[in-house]
């Protein structure tokens, strides 16, 4: 089934304004701050995954940020020690808490390693581990089995040989490994992006590799529970292609995010359904330029959600994209910040009510300086009423920023009459509450810092307008004496 991309991605320019969804940004202010992965829970709360170089991070360490259905941060933790740790992936527990993997630098000659944490549901460290193969171990995925076990699949580098393979890993739920394989790969080479667990007890590995070292194409590798692998298939045509991520739909298709090199410069989208023996059921392709880089699944209203990162006018931006399950174009959705601020996205997710989340990184005022970008629309790709106001849509509506800042004694915020403030609150970077000495006048904030200690916080606004949309205005403020 071929499907004209061409009419979609000309949509996007005509729907930036009129399909504006939440957009809220994260991370230590003016440091890099990735995005990497996002997983949704039972209560609509998300937890983001990705790396910070600040919230006390040493050399760059591995994040998490929890925020509730609203967008509203309830903590943040750094994850690491003094080598870098940059965050890949995050898989939920049912009973509450997470897994999350990384990819370190502390093996031996800065060799990388994979770094897992195991947290509780307020991101307190259970246990960590690392494990490698003595090269270069890049962590692609990890996934919560249904048996309480752990899967995990990373792309293992012989730097003295020059091959790569997917490695696949199971550990029971104290972390301890209970096997190790890698696919059948006759003299060629495999890398690993995705991984999922099925109803009949087995597991699906995804990314990319060849026989013959000749052109790249689509890989997927079946597991049983015990490590047995049970099939491998490989997808493509004479071009490069590759696999970003994959998802189940309640029928038991196999939806499959990938990519094709169309030509020296650019990429397409590529897109498969698969039926559980890894047969094609159904795909999608229109040489048109994008990469898609990840898929989740509605069950809801039986439809797929891809994040698609894209050029227009110079400027990299980013959407959702609604198909149903038979890649029938649904709706799609563009991120406030990505009407004139660079942004690319990395994971999407659903949430019990059929909510859309994307997250991703969203490029600031300089070279290295990104914040984490969470982007949140209806099932109709529109904007939730419900939804915290970020900072490109506040910067829309009202151009105030507090001054001076860095600050050490007083901080300013001006506010027109029409903008009457009725809600102030300082918190830190996990979420708690600073007392803060204020006064009001004529829509004025002047705020004494003279008593808070040096760090970074956010200032949170709310206007009488904005209480009618329940929402609130986060501004990131540094205190420093």
């Amino acid at each position: 089934m071929k499907l004209v991309f061409t009419f979609l991605m000309s949509c996007l320019s005509a729907m930036a304004y009129s399909q504006l969804g939440f957009t809220n940004t994260y991370g230590a202010f003016g440091l890099f701050n990735d995005a990497a992965d996002l997983a949704v829970d039972s209560e609509s709360n998300v937890f983001i995954c990705g790396s910070t170089g600040g919230w006390g991070a040493i050399n760059g360490d591995m994040t998490v940020i929890k925020t509730d259905s609203s967008g509203i941060q309830l903590w943040a933790k750094v994850y690491g020690d003094s080598t870098t740790q940059m965050g890949k992936a995050i898989s939920l527990i049912p009973e509450g808490g997470f897994v999350a993997i990384a990819t370190t630098n502390s093996g031996e000659n800065n060799d990388y390693e994979i770094f897992m944490v195991k947290a509780d549901v307020d991101g307190n460290v259970v246990w960590e581990k690392k494990f490698g193969i003595g090269g270069w171990d890049e962590a692609a995925d990890v996934t919560m089995l249904s048996d309480g076990g752990i899967a995990v699949v990373s792309s293992e580098w012989d730097v003295s040989g020059g091959s790569k393979s997917m490695v696949i890993r199971k550990f029971d739920a104290d972390g301890n490994q209970l096997w190790i394989s890698r696919p059948d790969n006759e003299a060629g080479f495999s890398e690993a992006s995705s991984i999922l667990e099925l109803r009949d007890s087995t597991i699906l590995i995804a990314g990319s590799g060849n026989l013959d070292n000749g052109d790249i194409d689509m890989l997927i590798v079946k597991y049983s529970y015990d490590g047995n692998q049970i099939w491998r298939q490989f997808y493509g045509v004479e071009i490069d292609e590759w696999i970003a991520d994959l998802a189940l739909t309640s029928d038991n298709r196999i939806g499959v995010a990938g990519n094709r090199q169309v030509d020296e410069m650019n990429i397409s989208p590529q897109l498969l359904s698969l039926d559980t023996d890894g047969g094609i059921l159904n795909e999608f392709f229109e040489p048109n330029y994008a990469e898609t880089t990840a898929i989740a699944y509605n069950q809801l209203n039986n439809s797929y959600i891809f994040s698609w990162n894209y050029s227009s006018s110079g400027t990299e931006k980013t959407a959702i994209f609604n198909f149903t399950n038979d890649f029938v174009f649904g709706c799609n959705a563009l991120p406030s910040a990505g009407v004139t601020t660079p942004l690319s996205a990395s994971a999407v997710a659903i949430s019990p009510s059929g909510k859309m989340h994307l997250c991703g990184q969203i490029r600031d005022t300089g070279p290295g300086i990104t914040s984490i970008l969470s982007f949140k629309c209806n099932e109709s790709c529109q904007h939730d009423q419900s939804l915290l106001i970020g900072i490109e849509d506040k910067e829309k509506k009202v151009q105030v920023l507090p001054y001076p800042n860095p600050t050490s004694e007083t901080v300013f915020l001006n506010f027109s009459e029409a903008h009457k403030v009725n809600y102030v609150a300082l918190t830190d970077l996990l979420g708690h509450k600073i007392p803060l000495e204020f006064s009001l006048l004529s829509g004025n904030l002047h705020a004494s810092v003279k008593d808070i200690p040096t760090g970074f916080y956010y200032l949170n606004i709310s206007t009488e307008s904005d209480i009618q949309n329940r929402s609130i205005w986060q501004f990131p403020l540094m205190v420093i004496h």
